[in-house]
């Protein structure tokens, strides 16, 4: 009801505030979840990177003992570890969407503009450049170790390796 004795104040706040001001604890703990578990996730895919390229040693020692130069073998790893990056971004992409459409048939009525979330292009942007970059990243460390290392060094080890036999058991 509007009184002609006290003066109209105007409140300027930013739209967004407004639309999720309930909501925005939550989404920016949602958004720091799924942030570590894609850190979580890239400092897996190193380990397991990692370790295959350790098994992987004596054969590319015998590939450059062979005259194999450095490039087709840090082409062939980046290669691998590009696929590798590629697939899992495009089954996390997969997943988004299946999550994206759960979401909604979930989400209770007090959450704000629930249906205009979705998998949009910026977001499939966002998500090729990461899964690019982070198959760029893994891929060298163990593509520039493995053709660093003297083939000479690695071979003379003999029967050394650092497989894992029918038992789980590690063998030195």
């Amino acid at each position: 009801m509007y009184n002609p004795q006290k003066p109209l104040i105007a409140r300027v706040a930013p739209l967004s505030n407004v639309i999720v001001a309930d909501a925005q604890p939550y989404i920016l703990a949602l958004f720091g979840a799924v942030t570590f578990v894609l850190l979580i996730a890239c400092v897996n895919v190193a380990n397991l990177m990692l370790a295959r390229g350790e098994g992987r040693r004596k054969e590319i020692a015998i590939r450059s003992a062979l005259g194999a130069s450095r490039t087709p073998v840090t082409r062939q790893a980046l290669t691998e570890s590009l696929l590798l990056a590629v697939a899992g971004g495009a089954l996390g992409l997969v997943v988004a969407k299946s999550g994206v459409a759960l979401l909604r048939a979930l989400a209770p009525a007090t959450v704000p503009r629930v249906e205009d979330v979705s998998v949009d292009l910026p977001v499939l942007l966002f998500a090729i450049a990461v899964t690019l970059v982070t198959g760029l990243l893994f891929g060298v460390g163990p593509a520039f170790r493995a053709v660093r290392e003297d083939a000479a060094e690695s071979l003379k080890e003999g029967g050394k390796t650092s497989s894992v036999n029918a038992r789980g058991l590690g063998r030195a």
